[in-house]
């Protein structure tokens, strides 16, 4: 039994993939190797297409980017000099702000994915 060189399995995936994905391309193209090989690209290009949107929508997901929002209360608006509870925990959360921090000078920290 004679074995089959790498190249040759690939192209056998690949005749394989198209008689699944386009039962009817090679039917009529079977001696056609030209034809067979138009298939085996055309469907490579799609492949190659479709690993393009992937990859984008993986990195989306590995590297996101934030936007931060920091909201501090003004302790000197209010006529007793105490803290007003003017944040809208609320509101932000609506707009999908979450908050990732509490700092005594700073004052709550927010963020959300762009």
């Amino acid at each position: 039994m004679q074995r089959l060189r790498p190249l040759s399995w690939i192209a056998a995936f690949f005749l394989l993939l198209v008689t699944l994905v386009c039962p009817g391309a090679l039917t009529a193209a079977e001696n056609d190797s030209a034809a067979v090989v138009a298939a085996i690209e055309s469907l490579r290009s799609s492949v190659e297409k479709n690993m393009s949107v992937l990859n984008s929508k993986l990195d989306k997901l590995m590297y996101p980017k934030w936007e931060y929002k920091i909201v501090n209360p003004n302790r000197l608006d209010s006529p007793s000099g105490q803290s007003r509870d003017d944040v809208d925990f609320a509101g932000l959360g609506r707009e999908g702000f979450e908050l990732v921090g509490i700092n005594t000078y700073v004052g709550y920290v927010f963020k959300r994915r762009l």
